[in-house]
């Protein structure tokens, strides 16, 4: 080898000479962009923090939450994990978001509640809060040992989640879970909550309401994007200002599959906060 093929070689490695110098491998530096979501919620630190990596750079990723925030998960090309910090190698250009999502109710009315009662459904099947209604009659509240799980997907997080949909041997399912809240009055108000769709072998319609009003919906296309947990951020603002309202969450099979095919959506961590 010459002595400008070496000197090349180690300028490559180095990277800091890549762009002036000719015979280096095409598309070796690539870019890595961070996001967090919600917004404001908290902030990435990486290590080394550089403007460009090498390709086979490893990067170290650790999410840091704002008050009142906890890290759930990373989602991204070449990410998807809930360890904190992480590891990344790069290959490619990179776009990763921490998802943060609250740490408790944080905003409360005068009886010292939160504005969703047993938003993580802790209470189980049994907890007072929620009125469930189900026309095959299957639990909604689920934790592993009650229904199992689909996948290996159960919880978000802690040990139970709603989840929604059919059993293998039932085709048909339709089935709502409500509760009725109060909302004082608010300069800005927010709904969140994770959302997967496990399955959607049959065609079926999942929606969630505030009073009247539309607030979300999905639908079996939804199977891929929502795999895993989703953190859904809904604008309320305006909504059941200083009033009652109930909060709905409405599931119903609109098609049929092939026997034994199954449908499911979970939910989990429902919680609303004011500003």
């Amino acid at each position: 080898m010459s002595y400008m093929k070496i000197a090349t070689v180690v300028a490559c490695v180095g990277g800091a000479l890549l762009f002036l110098l000719t015979g280096c491998p095409p598309n070796a530096m690539h870019q890595l962009t961070l996001s967090v979501s919600p917004n404001g919620t908290g902030q990435i630190a990486v290590t080394p923090q550089r403007s460009a990596y090498l390709a086979g750079t490893e990067v170290t990723l650790e999410a840091i939450p704002a008050d009142g925030w906890a890290f759930q998960n990373w989602i991204g090309s070449g990410l998807n994990t809930t360890a904190n910090p992480t590891a990344l190698r790069i290959f490619g250009d990179n776009t990763i978001t921490a998802v943060f999502r609250l740490t408790g109710d944080t905003t409360i009315p005068d009886d010292g509640q939160p504005i969703v009662r047993d938003g993580r459904f802790d209470l189980g099947t049994d907890s007072p809060h929620w009125t469930k209604l189900s026309s095959s009659g299957r639990p909604i509240i689920c934790n592993a040992t009650s229904c199992g799980t689909f996948n290996g997907l159960g919880a978000a997080t802690g040990s139970h989640w709603a989840w929604f949909g059919n059993e293998p041997d039932v085709a048909f399912e339709s089935a709502s879970l409500n509760q009725r809240i109060y909302v004082r009055d608010h300069d800005e108000a927010q709904l969140y909550f994770n959302v997967a769709v496990p399955a959607g072998q049959i065609p079926f319609l999942f929606r969630v309401f505030l009073g009247d009003v539309l607030l979300f919906e999905l639908t079996e296309a939804a199977e891929r994007a929502y795999s895993d947990y989703q953190y859904e951020v809904i604008d309320i603002t305006g909504l059941a200002r200083d009033a009652n309202a109930t909060l709905r969450f409405v599931y119903f099979n609109t098609g049929f599959g092939t026997p034994g095919s199954q449908s499911a959506v979970f939910i989990d961590n429902v919680t609303i906060q004011l500003f």
